[in-house]
């Protein structure tokens, strides 16, 4: 019986153990994850910009297809990681340093932006293989 409970005891420490070193790594290693999101969300900025630089709203029909297909996929992975950003901060959870209501006007922004892409390319279709 002493028996199983040593076990248990050392098999309690080994997880506690465990989840503290995950916990340290996590802690140590959280900077460089955000720092790659706002190095992935400046791209996408860079390149949603220099494409509605090149097609503004009013040149949008004369867009590639295949460069609104990349412009739909940019600003659908805008929308998500705004989303993102404006659900509720958990409990113990360091407040956003962002205001909700400037991530919600930009969120707006891309979604009528990701509205007019998609709607364009609904009216061009890709050109189709003969069959």
């Amino acid at each position: 019986m002493t028996a199983v409970v040593g076990y248990m005891f050392v098999g309690g420490l080994v997880v506690v153990a465990v989840i503290a070193l995950l916990l340290f790594l996590g802690g140590k290693y959280a900077p460089q994850l955000s720092a790659s999101s706002d190095a992935k969300t400046a791209l996408l900025l860079t390149h949603s910009s220099a494409f509605w630089a090149r097609w503004p709203y009013d040149r949008l029909a004369a867009a590639p297809y295949a460069e609104l297909a990349a412009e739909a996929a940019r600003c659908e992975l805008m929308v998500a990681g705004l989303r993102a950003a404006m659900r509720p901060p958990r409990i113990g959870a360091k407040p956003p340093s962002v205001p909700g209501d400037y991530l919600h006007r930009r969120l707006v922004a891309y979604e009528g932006m990701l509205d007019a892409v998609r709607r364009t390319m609904a009216q061009s279709a890709p050109p189709r293989r003969p069959t």
